[in-house]
């Protein structure tokens, strides 16, 4: 069931290609957020053009769900069901996203008022990381039960909670495929960044420890230069494109047997009359 769901994903990202859209959105956003930082140094311009994401994304995402749902693969059902969807995905999202950051703070906050040093920035980290954890493992399908069973905000986190924790072991082994994705994406990418810019880098390479500490990050984007920036963040964007388009699509698809939305319909029951017509009850 869970290769099963991703050839699935696979032959419905190569047959259509406006399950690619997510993925060019996220993408030219990493890269423009990448350009401005460097060219700009505009961290403020950057944070208003992620805001900016987070709004547009669930637009997408519903688009997606939604042709997947429906096998519609046309650009005018994408973006029909993308609009028709779109609060079904945002506001559980944004109710997700205010729950986990209450929950961080009500955790931090004993340790703020005790009074911790700065070395405790890991444990902060570790708080964080420790809250985001169940609540992507619980509630990461909720947006695709918003849009496949047409709940409203608390239930589509309710049953998608629900779902996690009547199909435990499936979805451990989803989400292991998941961050293998994630695991080869990343060094593809990360290989094929190292293999162009391996001359602009190798001063790095003569440095010591103690050198190597003393690196920045203006020091580090001055070496790649002008050029180098430039062709980084499209690596990353073309990366970030193929990863989103697969482990969204892969979602869909996955949910789609998990929910039980693809399994055969019910048969109809009924009986035969001395004339032999059919009659359903």
């Amino acid at each position: 069931m869970v290769i099963a769901s991703l050839r699935e994903a696979f032959g419905l990202i190569i047959r259509h290609p406006v399950l690619w859209l997510p993925g060019i959105v996220i993408a030219a956003a990493a890269a423009a957020d990448l350009n401005i930082e460097y060219y700009y140094g505009g961290s403020f311009l950057a944070g208003k053009l992620w805001i900016l994401e987070i709004i547009l994304l669930p637009f997408f995402v519903a688009g997606l769900l939604a042709a997947v749902k429906s096998n519609d693969m046309t650009a005018r059902g994408f973006f029909t069901n993308g609009a028709h969807n779109y609060f079904r995905v945002l506001l559980p999202g944004i109710v997700i996203l205010f729950a986990a950051l209450i929950t961080a703070i009500l955790l931090i906050l004993p340790l703020s008022l005790v009074g911790t040093p700065g070395s405790a920035i890991g444990l902060y980290a570790g708080i964080f990381a420790g809250v985001a954890v169940p609540f992507i493992f619980l509630m990461y399908f909720f947006d695709a039960v918003a849009v496949f069973e047409n709940q409203k905000v608390f239930e589509s986190i309710r049953h998608s909670i629900e779902l996690t924790m009547n199909h435990t072991g499936l979805v451990i082994k989803f989400f292991l495929v998941n961050i293998a994705i994630l695991l080869l994406g990343f060094f593809a990418i990360l290989l094929v960044w190292t293999m162009m810019f391996f001359d602009k880098l190798s001063p790095l390479t003569t440095m010591n420890s103690t050198e190597m500490q003393a690196v920045t990050p203006d020091y580090f984007t001055a070496l790649l230069g002008t050029e180098g920036i430039l062709m980084t963040s499209v690596i990353f964007a073309v990366g970030t494109l193929i990863l989103v388009t697969i482990l969204y699509t892969y979602k869909a698809c996955f949910f789609k047997v998990l929910s039980g939305t693809s399994t055969p319909a019910t048969t109809i029951q009924g009986e035969y009359d001395e004339k032999g017509r059919w009659y359903k009850y």
